[in-house]
């Protein structure tokens, strides 16, 4: 169940239209009616006009005094890991372009998924509190990302491309080098880029198992 912390988090919504679908509303709208219900997330208000199509959230809630994950606070010699499997979506964003084949029809619907419905890592970023030094999410590609936090946090970053964390499914599609550069520079992917003290990593480890959490030191 969602920790107690997102109970009394708030939404607004802002929703512009070129015109009334009634069709694309239902699914928008039960899409996330699903994701805040998830969440304990509870639309408060907003707006509705007519203009290109615009969707914007502005999401209110409250961390802990003093445990908020922030891109700052990573130092030299902390361990960089990161959650899931980057480079799903930007090839699910090709597939939705025909300009990329699956290898199968079950790999198709996988990736086409990662791009569509991006899963929110809230529990992990709530776990990773007194663990990660500092964290960002994975939207803009993880290379481009994982330099603002070390920018933010004074450092500089290294990054092992042998251990970045590709999917099966993306590796059958395009071949493991392409896969790594979409890991790399895809967008999307809303995962979690995040630094750990080395003296924190055997607790993290420990009580918060990869295989479990999904995520891999890079």
């Amino acid at each position: 169940s969602p920790s107690s912390d997102v109970l009394s988090s708030r939404f607004l919504l802002a929703l512009t239209l070129p015109k009334a679908d009634e069709r694309w509303l239902e699914g928008f709208a039960r899409g996330l009616d699903a994701l805040a219900r998830q969440h304990n997330v509870a639309l408060v208000g907003g707006d509705t006009t007519s203009g290109p199509l615009c969707i914007s959230l502005q999401l209110l809630g409250f961390v802990p005094r003093g445990e908020a994950l922030r891109r700052s606070g990573a130092k030299a010699g902390d361990i960089v890991f990161v959650s899931g499997s980057p480079g799903d979506a930007a090839a699910g964003l090709l597939l939705e372009k025909n300009q990329l084949k699956a290898a199968t029809v079950a790999d198709d619907a996988y990736l086409r998924r990662r791009f569509l419905f991006p899963t929110p890592r809230v529990e992990l970023g709530i776990a990773l509190r007194g663990y990660a030094s500092a964290c960002i999410d994975v939207s803009d590609g993880l290379l481009g990302d994982a330099g603002r936090l070390a920018t933010a946090s004074g450092c500089g970053i290294s990054i092992d491309y042998d251990q970045l964390p590709v999917s099966a499914q993306l590796v059958s599609a395009v071949g493991d080098a392409r896969a790594r550069e979409l890991a790399l520079t895809g967008g999307d992917d809303y995962e979690l880029c995040f630094a750990v003290s080395p003296s924190s990593v055997s607790a993290l480890t420990r009580e918060l198992l990869p295989e479990g959490w999904g995520y891999r030191a890079i």
